[in-house]
């Protein structure tokens, strides 16, 4: 805040400030701040992701689409990331064919040398697949974004459905352990992590 007090029209300071806010996971107090960072320069497509971020975080699916969508068009280094994260609202909205076309855009051999990017975006395609029933590309691409980031935790948590849509018993079990041990979280994981207790914990039950 000091720093404001010499430029209050620097979009940086404010888009620094969200992004300490969001960290400490005061959503109003990152948006707000976002937003001030846009208001002087709406075209600052790191802040408005960032906005994306927080909306997401806080649940504003519509506000999240809405500010991915533009980063998504742009040719920002964070376009990417954004036609990431807008695939997995498709997904949340059940809209799968665009989720899928969205994470094949991000997979394209431009993107290549992001692994954490491109994972997310396996993960993403991986999910719209277990969605939409198609098991063995669902496998194939959450493996693939597992190899990509090792901790990629919800990669894990989904490829246990997969495992158990496909009759995998075992399979799934194992999945469902990496997806309570692996150290990233998020609030997907926080969720699936509740089924993987409820699977492993029925499963000793029966042995």
């Amino acid at each position: 805040h000091i720093s404001l007090n010499f430029n209050y029209k620097t979009e940086t300071i404010y888009n620094n400030l969200g992004l300490i806010c969001q960290y400490q996971q005061d959503y109003p107090c990152a948006k707000i701040n976002y937003e001030k960072a846009l208001a002087i320069n709406p075209f600052n497509y790191t802040a408005r992701y960032n906005l994306g971020g927080v909306c997401d975080d806080w649940g504003d699916l519509e506000c999240a689409e809405e500010n991915y969508k533009f980063v998504v068009e742009s040719n920002s280094p964070v376009s990417v990331r954004a036609t990431s994260d807008l695939s997995r609202i498709k997904i949340l909205q059940g809209n799968l064919v665009a989720a899928i076309t969205l994470t094949s855009q991000c997979i394209e051999p431009t993107n290549q040398d992001k692994n954490k990017v491109l994972s997310a975006c396996y993960k993403n395609q991986g999910w719209a697949y277990w969605m939409g029933g198609e098991y063995n590309q669902a496998e194939e691409a959450l493996q693939q974004a597992i190899k990509l980031n090792s901790k990629r935790t919800d990669a894990y948590c989904l490829l246990a459905f997969v495992q158990e849509a496909k009759g995998n018993a075992a399979g799934a079990i194992e999945q469902w352990e990496n997806c309570l041990t692996s150290e990233y979280v998020n609030n997907d994981v926080r969720l699936w992590r509740t089924v993987a207790r409820q699977r492993l914990n029925h499963g000793e039950k029966q042995r």
